[in-house]
This record gives structure tokens, sequence and C-alpha cells, in this order.
């Protein structure tokens, strides 16, 4: 398989270059190109113990590859590999100490380092994955002493791309799986405002967004083991909490590049577009950005419920499949609909769901206790 993310074992890898910013390193294992990355671990204000991160990992990365993209593919990795890559990776970053005599003050160790040596490795939980071609994302900022700064040129690059509205749906397909995984490091999944730019990513020369990071370590409803009921998630179900959803996304996304775009004293700004007969220049002036995604809105929103039904169905085939497993019989049908269903099957609303209600949800050995909370409190659970 193409996707299969290989072994990492000593003298079977080269470690090629780390990022500053993240604990991310970039890996060639037996010819093939993968990426390590390290997760924040879990904490008492979290509630959230080092296995459940990993099992977090492990099914929003398996959600999001079964109903955004089958490139999404994050793999824990085991001690044996981790040793095998900060064996590997220290040497590689660690700092030359000075000549003696020289009077040269020691250089400070680097991030990237710092992030493998034995202090800092241990707050992490290691993954791979492989390297996805032609990956792009919508960060348009720079450090520069310590402070993020646009870039006019990439500024400039995005206003031009979110116009496609082609690439819309399949934001909306990740916002879905973010939504139920409580992953706000994309979009805040309550207010819809764009956090964090780099992690909206696209491929396909980039008319198609890709949800490659699927765990936020900042928050408790990122735990999929114990922490499964939130108000957020009446969004996969409620098509006017979608609506109002996607249209604060969309309008996010415009107010953010507004802010930016525009130099002090700007009258307008030139942006080269696709037309039928090639790209002609369109001047963009100040106000006008803002509100420039609304129309895209509806199309965002129509990913979003396409994907909550793709999840939905995955889901109930995880349970069934995992139900048949722990009872060890052929598989069950699922029962009837309920004459309530059948009207919303013919296109009736969905229930709201109460958010105080919390019900005792059976476990189903292999699926995570929060994953079937969320189920239960959506009315997947069959």
């Amino acid at each position: 398989m193409t996707n299969t993310v290989p072994t990492i074992a000593p003298g079977s890898f080269t470690v090629d270059k780390g990022l500053a910013d993240h604990p991310v390193y970039f890996l060639t294992v037996r010819g093939m190109k993968v990426v390590v990355k390290g997760e924040a671990k879990g904490s008492t204000g979290h509630d959230r113990t080092d296995q459940d991160t990993a099992t977090s990992i492990k099914w929003g990365s398996k959600l999001m590859k079964n109903v955004n993209d089958s490139q999404v593919n994050t793999k824990i990795m085991d001690q044996a590999e981790v040793n095998a890559f900060l064996y590997a990776a220290r040497p590689k970053f660690k700092p030359l100490p000075p000549i003696p005599g020289s009077g040269i003050a020691p250089t400070p160790p680097p991030k990237q380092y710092l992030n493998v040596s034995a202090a800092g490795a241990q707050n992490y939980t290691w993954v791979k994955m492989p390297v996805v071609d032609g990956l792009t994302d919508a960060d348009f900022t720079k450090k520069v002493r310590g402070f993020t700064t646009p870039i006019p040129g990439k500024v400039r690059e995005q206003i031009v791309k979110f116009t496609d509205e082609t690439l819309w749906p399949s934001l909306g397909k990740v916002l879905a799986v973010d939504i139920f995984n409580g992953n706000n490091d994309r979009f805040d999944i309550g207010t819809g405002r764009w956090i964090n730019y780099g992690n909206v990513m696209f491929v396909d020369q980039g008319s198609r967004v890709i949800g490659l990071d699927t765990f936020d370590p900042n928050t408790k409803k990122s735990n999929l083991v114990n922490h499964g009921r939130y108000d957020e998630l009446k969004t996969l179900i409620d098509a006017q909490e979608q609506n109002t959803f996607a249209k604060a996304c969309a309008q996010s996304v415009g107010e953010t590049l507004e802010f930016d775009a525009f130099g002090k004293g700007a009258q307008y700004m030139t942006l080269p577009v696709d037309a039928p007969h090639g790209k002609v220049l369109w001047q963009v002036k100040p106000g006008e950005v803002k509100d420039l995604y609304l129309p895209c809105a509806p199309a965002l929103a129509a990913g979003i419920a396409k994907g909550s039904s793709e999840l939905k169905a995955y889901l109930q085939r995880k349970v069934q499949q995992y139900r048949q497993r722990a009872q060890g019989g052929p598989p069950q049908r699922p029962p009837p609909p309920a004459p309530g269903q059948r009207a919303r099957a013919r296109g009736g609303p969905p229930p709201k769901p109460n958010a105080m209600v919390f019900n005792n949800v059976g476990s189903i050995p292999g699926i995570p206790q929060g994953i079937l909370d969320r189920m239960d409190y959506l009315g997947w659970l069959v």
C-alpha cells in the first residue's frame, strides 16, 4: 500500500530536517518521505492521560481519513521507534561546542534539538505520517524578531485562493470531523473564528483542503476517551446551525485577510484572478475583502452536512463491526427506525439534542467511550 507508514528502525532512515517553531521533523525511511511530529501530552488541567492522547490521535486520524482524504494516516510510534528517532535526531541538531580558547560564547541549542533532548522529548506523544505531495497551507505570516508579521504577497495569494468556491466543500468535510473530534486548532468549532492559518492545508494544486492535523491538545473536548458531549456537536445534525457556523467561518476568513491585506494609506490592491480567457487583474479596495467569501458559505455548509453524513455512516459501520467482534456472532441488522426517525428520513427536521441529558451508554470493546457518547448525543447510536 502506498499510504502505509514504514517502521522507523535503526539504520533504516535519515533525519533530513526539523522545524524551529514546532516539534516536526522530516525523515527518509527506506526511500519514503515521512513526517515525525510531537503532540503535546496529557495534563491534569485537561483530564487527559498520555494513553488518552494516543487513543484520541489514533481515532481522530482514522475518522478524518475515512471522511476527508485517505492520505490522512497518523500512526502512534512505539517506544522502539521513538528511541531510534531520538538517537538519530539529537546529534544532527546539537550545537557544536566553541573551540577552546577562542573566546566565543557557546551557541544556544536550537529548538530542533531542545524538542528531542532527554528533557524535551518526554513532553510529547510522537507520531508519524507519510509526506503528502504538493501540500501547501493558508499561512501568510512569518516570524520577525519573535513577532508574527503578514507577508503582503502571501496575503494576496490567499485572498485569490479562497475565491475558488470548489475548495469550500472539502473544507466543510474537514470541519465536520473537527467538530466531532473537538478540534479547535483550525477554526473555533463554537464561534467559527479562524484560529490557525497553517492548519488549513491544500492539495491538488490548492483546489482541495486536507485535514492532516486532527488533535487539539489545548481543550478537554479533544479527548475521545472520556469526554463526549458538548453543544457544538449540534452543528453536525442541524441545518440551521450548519448555515450559521458556515457564515461565521466564511466571514472570519474575509475579516482576517482584510485586516492584513492593505498597507497604511493603500487605496486598492491588484490581484491576478482566473478568467475564461486567462488571468485578469482585479482591483480590490479596503473594506471589500471582509464579506468577499459569504457567497461561499452555502458550499461550506453543504460540505459540513456531507461530512457529517459520511462520518455517521462510517461510525455506525464500526459500531456494528466491534459489536459483532465482541459478541462472536454473525453481523446483526440494525433495528428498524422508529416513526420519528422515518419522518426525518423523509426530510423532517432532526431532533435537537439536550446538552443536559447524560444517558448511560454501554461500552463496546475497542471503541473509545467518548466516541460512543458523542454518537448517542447525536442520535447516531442504533
